[in-house]
C-alpha cells in the first residue's frame, strides 16, 4: 500500500485561484475605505486650520498694520506662533508641513490694512486626485468649509460640507 504526503499541483492551483478571487473581490472595498478615511481626515484638518486661524488672529501674534487687531497666520506660524518655540502651536507639526494623509494643504494670507480687514484662504487638494482621494476642500475667514468631488476647482462658490 502506497502512502502519499502533501498536496497535488491541482489542489494547490485551486487554492491559489480561490485566494486570488477573494482578493479581487475585497480590493475595491478596501481602496474605497482608505479613500473615505483620507477624506475624513482632510475634513478634520480643515476644521483644525479654521479653528487655529481664529485663535491665532485673536491672540494677535501678527499685526502688520498695528491696529491692535491680529492678522491670520501661515502654516509655519500656526505651528510656532511666537517664532521661538516658546508658545504651543495651534496645529501639529505634521500639518504644518502642508502634507498630511494624502492631502496637500496651502494657506494664502492677506494682512489687514486700514481699509481692508485681514483674510485667508486654505485649500486641501489630494496629492494624486482620483487616486489618493477624490474630494477637494476650501475654507476662508468665514469659517465655512466647502468641497468639490467632480474634479472641478474648489473655491468660495463650491457647495458647503
Amino acid at each position: 500500500m502506497r502512502r502519499t504526503h502533501g498536496f497535488t499541483m491541482v489542489e494547490l492551483m485551486i487554492v491559489m485561484e480561490i485566494i486570488m478571487l477573494l482578493t479581487a473581490l475585497a480590493y475595491p472595498q478596501l481602496r474605497r475605505a482608505l479613500i473615505n478615511a483620507r477624506e475624513g481626515n482632510a475634513v478634520g484638518s480643515m476644521k483644525m486650520l479654521v479653528t487655529a486661524q481664529a485663535g491665532f488672529k485673536e491672540a494677535g501674534f501678527v499685526d502688520l498694520d498695528g491696529n491692535g487687531e491680529g492678522d491670520y497666520g501661515t502654516l509655519p506660524q500656526l505651528s510656532d506662533p511666537d517664532g521661538a518655540g516658546a508658545t504651543q502651536g495651534f496645529i501639529d507639526t505634521v500639518l504644518a508641513t502642508g502634507v498630511k494623509s494624502g492631502y496637500i494643504f496651502t494657506i494664502a494670507v492677506t494682512p489687514g490694512t486700514a481699509t481692508n480687514p485681514p483674510s485667508y484662504t486654505v485649500t486641501g487638494i489630494p496629492t494624486i486626485p482620483g487616486s489618493t482621494a477624490y474630494k477637494m476642500y476650501y475654507a476662508d475667514d468665514t469659517g465655512i468649509i466647502r468641497f468639490t468631488a467632480d474634479g472641478t476647482p474648489v473655491g468660495p462658490t463650491s457647495p458647503e460640507i
